[in-house]
């Protein structure tokens, strides 16, 4: 059994919207169709070459199986189902989760951003204590 070609199908399907676990199902059952195909070409005398270039034929072009995988809506993702709902509610998530970042980012490194606040408030202090030295040793 080729298995670049199936594995450019499984691919396919994927990019198509399919469900996973029935990608895997349509490889599986491909593979066995094509095995079935290769072997009665085999049986009726062709090389091996020409009897898997046949059944690759009969089973017919990644595209087509796509596209008739496509076309019942059962077995595509939710989010190819409804294109629109899965993109408001990705927006949804993204507007409502984002403002969050920031406060879980600090809860869960608070010591890290104390030592850094710390260390910025004693260099800018000192900063501060050599520019007004130097601002008196002029006046």
């Amino acid at each position: 059994m080729p298995e670049r070609p199936f594995q450019s199908l499984r691919l396919a399907l994927l990019d198509g919207g399919v469900k996973p676990r029935y990608v895997r199902r349509t490889v599986v059952e491909i593979g066995e169709h094509y095995e079935d195909l290769r072997q009665e070409a085999l049986d009726r005398g062709l090389d091996a070459e020409a009897a898997g270039a046949e059944a690759r034929a009969r089973i017919g072009s990644n595209e087509s199986i796509v596209r008739a995988a496509r076309e019942r809506p059962e077995l595509l993702c939710w989010s190819h189902r409804w294109p629109r709902t899965a993109r408001w509610l990705g927006t949804g998530a993204l507007f409502v989760l984002l403002p969050a970042v920031p406060v879980v980012y600090c809860v869960y490194r608070g010591p890290v951003i104390v030592r850094w606040g710390v260390s910025a408030s004693l260099a800018s202090l000192l900063t501060g204590v050599m520019l007004f030295l130097m601002q008196s040793m002029i006046a």
